[in-house]
């Protein structure tokens, strides 16, 4: 199955999925729905990717759901919100569903609050595990022998 890292399927591979999928039902199961009644619907998609109040990827459920609403406005061809005013993430829908805008740059975003700024192409289990959302170590492990306690590596 491909995934993010040369085929391999990772946690990052399966919410990006999740993500398409929710946009698209959310894009075709509810077009003859009104602006607001999508923007309602939209507000509610990180809570259902994300479920629970016990964050599984991060050190807490409020950031895996902020993470997961910008991938939501991204795939819907929305730009990223700042971190410096408190926003919706359904503000701007009626602005992108025009059909005049096509995307507004940049063309590639990063999630800054997202990244742990790992170094590339390494993977090391320490005690400096960081606990990333795509668990690397773990997926290329030939040996299957990392596993996560406290949501850091353990070997």
């Amino acid at each position: 199955m491909p995934g993010t890292m040369r085929g391999v399927y990772t946690n990052l591979t399966e919410i990006r999925r999740k993500v398409f999928k929710e946009v698209s039902t959310l894009a075709y199961e509810k077009a003859d729905k009104s602006v607001d009644e999508i923007a309602r619907q939209m507000e509610e998609l990180p809570y259902k990717i994300i479920p629970g109040d016990i964050a599984t990827y991060r050190e807490s459920v409020f950031l895996e759901r902020a993470i997961v609403g910008e991938r939501i406005r991204m795939t819907m061809g929305m730009p990223m919100q700042g971190v410096d005013q408190p926003e919706h993430i359904s503000d701007g829908l009626e602005e992108a569903s025009r059909p005049e805008v096509y995307y507004q740059p940049p063309l590639i975003n990063i999630v800054k609050f997202a990244c742990n700024a790992c170094e590339d192409n390494v993977y090391r289990v320490t005690n400096a595990c960081q606990g990333c959302l795509a668990h690397p170590c773990r997926e290329i492990c030939p040996k299957e022998a990392i596993s996560f306690v406290d949501k850091k590596a353990y070997i």
